[in-house]
């Protein structure tokens, strides 16, 4: 009996005391001419954070960047399209350079509604949480290449 239940402990703490293991994955590639790139923090399957950076290349539009019109319409049009309100564990921003137009999405999914992130269309299922091994699929599946860090 005494050997069962050591035995019995010693299994408890071992399944019970497994560290999580916490990994970063980053996807890049390029997806209808935009480049993409984005950055997967999770703790086992469960992604916690992210980071996705898209860059608009101005000569995919046929805009020149000195003409300040072309481009502010371009802006105008990616913040149409985005949220660009910021709310706990969201933000979103948008710059620019020479080549092109870059969107900068944050998102902490440990912080952020996830009723909201479903409303703006960044996740979909009935899930709070967002899988890592899902997630990579659905990206690979487009052609993004992903790698651990």
């Amino acid at each position: 009996m005494k050997r069962s239940f050591i035995l019995f402990v010693m299994v408890f703490l071992l399944i019970g005391c497994q560290e999580k293991v916490k990994t970063t994955t980053a996807c890049v590639g390029v997806e209808q001419g935009i480049l993409v790139n984005q950055e997967l923090v999770a703790i086992d399957d469960r992604i916690t954070s992210a980071v996705i950076t898209n860059t608009y290349p101005f000569e995919l539009y046929q805009i020149d960047n000195k003409n300040e019109s072309q481009v502010k319409l371009l802006v105008d049009s990616l913040e149409d399209q985005l949220y660009m309100d910021k709310f706990e564990g969201y933000q979103c921003e948008i710059s620019q350079d020479s080549t092109g137009i870059t969107v900068k999405v944050e998102v902490d999914y440990v912080l952020a509604d996830m009723n909201k992130l479903r409303e703006i269309g960044l996740i979909s299922g009935s899930s709070d949480e967002v899988s890592l091994k899902l997630t990579v699929n659905n990206l690979e599946k487009v052609g993004l290449s992903c790698h651990n860090n």
